[in-house]
């Protein structure tokens, strides 16, 4: 249920920039936005009234609610109408396709703004979400540097401060992610117990009493030629209030409270997509191969943020190089070579291959041999009855600690516990024990990493720079890179490991496996099969473009 509705909100939202794109020909962005919201309200305030459910529940008025709730809807409409005027003016300076997929950065912005707005703080964001977020805005770059040559930046009166256009589609974006926030605020205080609809369709009436006065100002004082309206422009204005902005808004939220899990908001970053699909089937708007590429950029990241399938470096590395050998491949042409390429790309590739298959033995090796030793060791623990319970405890807490980390000096430490117990308790295991400590002190060895990676980079340099000017030389060598990028952030994943234990243990002989790896990744697989499938197939394409 909460797919579908997240997909019907999609597709209805998908079509919004088009139609907005059109009506603003004749119409100014104040008015257009003011008719628009107006139509929305009495479209809610008409479907709360002919509903069974708004009959049986009492729910708050716009003056009833505490002014909390009210501040916090004030601040919605301010910064949604500040989103809306930025997306919508920025069409008449940079290609709409352009500016609409750059505004679908705000989810990125809103992972920085909603904690900071609840939690005053950034540190429940993980570390990787921000090199994504850097990524996202690459992307932003590539859809607005060909619009530093639109007409609008080459007249001979522009000034400095017109460049600042371009980046309307991003200011519009931070104004969104602040409109959400505090749009879920506000409804999470307000929600009617058991009746999402209700909750969501009287928050709508409510927010009439802001949205009708202080867009009406805004359209006012806006210094703008007079709009012309038709038959066609009202209807448009009447189909965006009342089923985009109504229903495509109440099946959003409606979505996030029947969802079981978070990550439901991956389909909407699947919107930016189809509006440009929309764009290039109406012709409103070209869709060029750098907005291609900054929207594979901008989706690619969003989806990284979102689902959590792997959290494993070489996962993460590998799609960061798909990316930029993909670009790299696009816009450059390989260097013919006399010998053959594929033999001369042989001998590299071997090496690399020989290197990390055996560092990956050893490292894999190494683990299993820690985890049976560890796992020895407890059990003995466990059913050695000499052993007081605290002495159980310390010694199992030690051996899983040690288990769960590479940092020497928390071995020592840990180790030291150890030795503080009686030695005719753990004699049997003293053994098992000792072996423990000194193969978790042998951290994976630098001098093999360093050489494997400069084979890997070799073999990388080599099969991008001399690749054949072809489109069969450009598909492999993003292939073979992402695989020789896999292959080596393997062997940083395997040594990584070494610091994970994913049996909990307790001095009663209670066993189970841990949190973290009892939740259920199959949905989000899914979803990241689909981003590498999306990912192969918009380069396959654009390298077919570039070479036929």
């Amino acid at each position: 249920m909460a797919v579908i509705l997240m997909m019907l909100s999609v597709l209805v939202w998908s079509v919004y920039p088009v139609i907005a794109a059109w009506g603003l020909e004749e119409i100014s962005v104040p008015d257009f936005l003011f008719w628009s919201l107006t139509s929305s309200i009495v479209a809610a305030w008409i479907f709360l009234k002919i509903s069974p459910s708004a009959r049986r529940v009492k729910y708050k008025t716009f003056f009833q609610h505490d002014r909390k709730v009210q501040g916090m809807l004030l601040l919605y409409v301010v910064a949604f109408l500040g989103s809306q005027i930025c997306l919508l003016g920025s069409f008449a300076f940079i290609t709409e396709a352009g500016a609409t997929i750059a505004y679908e950065t705000w989810p990125i912005f809103a992972m920085y703004v909603t904690p900071l707005l609840m939690k005053k703080s950034w540190e429940v964001i993980p570390r990787r979400d921000y090199i994504f977020a850097v990524i996202a805005l690459i992307g932003v770059c590539f859809i607005l540097y060909p619009e530093l040559q639109s007409d609008f930046l080459l007249r001979e009166d522009v000034k400095f401060w017109h460049y600042g256009a371009i980046l309307l589609p991003l200011l519009g974006g931070l104004c969104m992610a602040f409109a959400t926030a505090f749009m879920g605020s506000a409804a999470h205080m307000a929600e009617v117990k058991g009746h999402p609809i209700v909750s969501l369709l009287s928050l709508r009436v409510a927010l009439g009493w802001l949205f009708i006065p202080v867009t009406g100002i805004v359209a006012l004082v806006w210094p703008s030629a007079p709009s012309t309206y038709t038959p066609e422009n009202v209807l448009a204005m009447i189909f965006v209030g009342m089923f985009i902005l109504t229903l495509g808004g109440m099946f959003y939220y409606w979505a996030l409270l029947k969802a079981t899990r978070t990550n439901i908001n991956v389909l909407w970053y699947f919107v930016p997509l189809f509006s440009a699909v929309w764009f290039w089937w109406t012709g409103i708007s070209e869709v060029t191969d750098y907005i291609i590429i900054g929207a594979i950029l901008i989706i690619s990241s969003n989806l990284l943020i979102t689902t959590r399938a792997d959290k494993k470096m070489a996962y993460m590395a590998t799609l960061i190089s798909l990316l930029v050998v993909g670009i790299y491949c696009y816009f450059t042409e390989g260097t013919r070579m006399e010998e053959d390429y594929y033999e001369a790309i042989g001998v590299p590739v071997v090496f690399f291959v020989i290197l990390a298959a055996f560092t990956m033995d050893r490292l894999i090796r190494r683990d299993q041999k820690e985890e049976s030793l560890g796992v020895r060791v407890m059990h003995n623990v466990i059913r050695n009855k000499k052993i007081p319970s605290k002495y159980k405890k310390l010694l199992i807490d030690a051996v899983i600690n040690i288990l769960r980390t590479k940092d020497t000096d928390v071995i020592n430490a840990h180790y030291k516990k150890i030795m503080t117990v009686k030695y005719d308790y753990y004699e049997k295991i003293a053994s098992d024990l000792d072996q423990l400590v000194l193969s978790k002190i042998h951290n994976t060895n630098f001098g093999d990493l360093f050489v494997t990676a400069l084979v890997g980079i070799v073999t990388v340099g080599v099969t991008i720079a001399f690749r054949e000017p072809e489109f069969v030389a450009d598909a492999f060598s993003i292939g073979m890179t992402g695989a020789a990028v896999f292959l080596f952030f393997s062997i940083v994943d395997l040594s990584n490991m070494r610091r994970t234990f994913h049996l909990d243990f307790n001095e009663k002989g209670i066993r189970e496996l841990s949190k973290d790896v009892r939740r259920s990744h199959d949905s989000d697989i899914i979803l990241s099969s689909i981003l590498i499938f999306l990912l192969l197939t918009a380069f396959t394409g654009l390298l077919w473009y570039k070479h036929f």
